[in-house]
């Protein structure tokens, strides 16, 4: 099978577009709860949270989403919601050394395997499911069967000798989900 020239230019940008697609990008603006889809609001209102709801209007490489920043009993929380207020995930924001034993040591000898060198920026337990085990989990912090758990990392790393920060995901079992370049140029998101 011989690939023309028009082919193999078209495979180029493919590949192109694939490894740019491997960006992360956010960008955060504050806003009112009033331009939040309803069905977000509502349900963040029927939560016990005490401490003030921040919203924002979140723009990224995955689309345009709204987040609802707060803490409870201590703990960070960003709930994400769809464009039109469907739940995307929520995440709580936990020290790396808090994460279970196995799931530390598995994470640092993927870290150690790939990267040179690396520090750990920011570590979140983010649980995707529906908003009834959701809630539960807000309210009780017992994390449920129902729910998918995974961890997500920013990490700075020196890599061939350059340094980057990646945002790097991985389910329950510490495998590999997903790796983004952060953008740190592009990027305008509320650290919290």
């Amino acid at each position: 099978m011989t690939l023309n020239k028009s082919t193999l230019i078209i495979l180029f940008f493919l590949v192109q577009l694939a490894a740019s697609a491997q960006v992360k990008f956010e960008k955060e603006k504050r806003v009112k709860s009033s331009d939040v889809p309803k069905s977000a609001t509502t349900w963040i209102d029927s939560l016990p949270f005490t401490h003030k709801i921040k919203w924002y209007k979140e723009i990224s490489q995955d689309g345009t989403s709204y987040e609802a920043k707060t803490c409870l009993h201590k703990t960070k929380y960003s709930i994400e919601f769809t464009a039109t207020g469907q739940l995307i995930d929520v995440e709580l924001q936990t020290p790396f050394r808090k994460l279970n034993e196995a799931v530390k040591k598995e994470i640092e000898e993927v870290l150690t395997k790939n990267y040179d060198k690396y520090s750990i920026q920011k570590t979140q337990e983010q649980y995707i499911g529906n908003k009834d085990s959701v809630g539960k989990l807000i309210i009780d912090k017992n994390t449920r069967s129902e729910l998918t758990k995974n961890y997500e990392l920013i990490v700075k790393v020196k890599e061939d000798g350059d340094y980057k920060t990646y945002e790097i995901t991985f389910d329950n079992e510490v495998k590999l989900i997903k790796k983004l370049v952060v953008d740190q140029r592009r990027s305008d998101n509320i650290e919290f």
